[in-house]
């Protein structure tokens, strides 16, 4: 089966907008407070308990992402995986330069600032899998209905024990390129193989509420009176991208999203926005911002009282998101700039 290049569905596009901006949050809970000790929760159990269950919730960002990938299939090209690069530095550059320009010079220097270029764990990984996707593609194509449920039980038997025991270095408990081709090859098995469309949606709400609910109470219980490991491990294997759960939760998402249906009016707002998604993460996870994100997390957190904290964090994630999709405008028109320009360097 040949990947053709289709139209952007405004019901996938809302799910990638959804998944970014679940990274995002991930990115302004654990990511800026710290992983919680039993006795934060003591103290503070209804401040952690909301972290907790966000944490659970955005947890799957990544994972939604590949498997978006997945679902529709990657057409590798040249020219993708240059603008792919384009976009990495071009909007590297600004982000930098404009912490530059207001910040001066960081304490790293010229390396710091180097770093900032191309510090992205996600960027390499998905790069590796945009490269490999053509043999995934063909593997997917070639191999029947059983040769791939074999390979993927066992793959993700192995990527589960790794979890745990943590017997090699490939899987990196999910943040890795290996980690992301059989998500990859997940998602187009779920769409080619599977008949998903007769689960029913009630159900599929119900188990993914539940891969939400269970774990997240899990975390919170387990830090009243039960032995430190239960505790060590609610909060720690819990929490990767690899566990079963959040690999279970993100495909439940996707199949829920497939189903929605929109109006047709909010399809070019909804893919404008998930069209800056990956702009959204090169600039908030630039190493320079990093810690600039980090303490406007903070500061909205401690100057507002419970519960007015957690909508003021929410609605500066979404003037975060918004200010990344403006700037990805002039990605656009540097791109568009450059293909015009080398479409006329090649005619002379």
């Amino acid at each position: 089966m040949t990947i053709q290049k289709k139209p952007r569905l405004a019901n996938m596009e809302l799910l990638r907008f959804m998944a970014m901006f679940m990274i995002l949050t991930l990115h302004a809970d654990y990511f800026c407070f710290g992983w919680p000790q039993r006795r934060d929760i003591l103290m503070l159990p209804e401040v952690w308990g909301v972290r907790i269950l966000v944490e659970h919730w955005a947890i799957i960002g990544v994972n939604v992402f590949i498997l978006i990938s997945g679902w529709f299939g990657i057409r590798t090209s040249l020219k993708g995986a240059v603008k792919l690069l384009f976009q990495v530095f071009f909007i590297g550059l600004l982000t930098s330069g404009t912490v530059l320009l207001l910040n001066g010079m960081p304490s790293g220097g010229l390396i710091a600032v180097w770093k900032s270029l191309i510090s992205f764990w996600f960027v390499w990984s998905y790069l590796l899998l945009y490269l490999f996707a053509p043999a995934l593609n063909a593997f997917v194509e070639t191999a029947g209905k059983q040769q791939l449920k074999g390979f993927l039980i066992a793959f993700f038997t192995f990527a589960t024990l790794d979890v745990i025991i943590r017997f090699s270095n490939d899987f990196q408990k999910g943040y890795s390129a290996i980690f992301f081709m059989g998500l990859y090859i997940l998602a187009r098995y779920i769409r080619l193989h599977l008949d998903y469309k007769s689960l029913r949606t009630r159900t599929l709400l119900i188990v993914y509420a539940a891969c939400i609910l269970f774990p997240a109470l899990f975390t919170f219980v387990s830090a009243y009176g039960l032995p430190l490991s239960v505790y060590n491990f609610a909060n720690t294997y819990i929490f990767f991208y690899s566990f079963p759960i959040n690999v279970l939760e993100a495909i439940v998402l996707l199949i829920l999203f497939d189903r929605l249906q929109l109006r047709s009016s909010l399809s070019r707002p909804i893919n404008w926005l998930a069209a800056g998604a990956f702009t959204v993460y090169l600039v908030h996870q630039n190493t320079l911002v990093r810690p600039l994100y980090a303490q406007w997390v903070k500061d909205i957190d401690t100057s507002l009282p419970f519960g007015l904290n957690f909508l003021g964090v929410a609605l500066m994630l979404c003037a975060v998101y918004l200010a990344c999709t403006l700037l990805d405008q002039l990605r656009v028109a540097a791109w568009q700039s450059g293909e015009k320009l080398w479409g006329k360097y090649h005619k002379k």
